[in-house]
């Protein structure tokens, strides 16, 4: 990375690290998006498991049922093989 000079980041709910370098202070944004990403697949999840698809994905979920009924109602072949 390009000499960007001295680089501070403040997170209110981290512990600052005021010696970073540049690369280091992109692995620091690398961890909190991998960390902000593992925590929406989890509640995502979680709201699957609990039958609850519509507030992981909200218009765009439905059940098992619902979609083989959609793919029925729409002159689809899928639904023969699960029903």
């Amino acid at each position: 990375m390009s000499d960007v000079g001295c680089i501070i980041v403040y997170d209110a709910d981290a512990d600052a690290d005021a010696d970073a370098d540049a690369d280091e202070i992109v692995e620091w944004f690398a961890e909190q998006a991998a960390k902000s990403a593992r925590e929406q697949a989890t509640r995502a999840l979680e709201y699957v498991a609990a039958g609850e698809p519509d507030k992981a994905y909200h218009q765009f979920a439905l059940t098992w049922e619902e979609a083989l009924e959609l793919d029925r109602e729409h002159d689809g072949t899928a639904w023969k093989s699960f029903s």
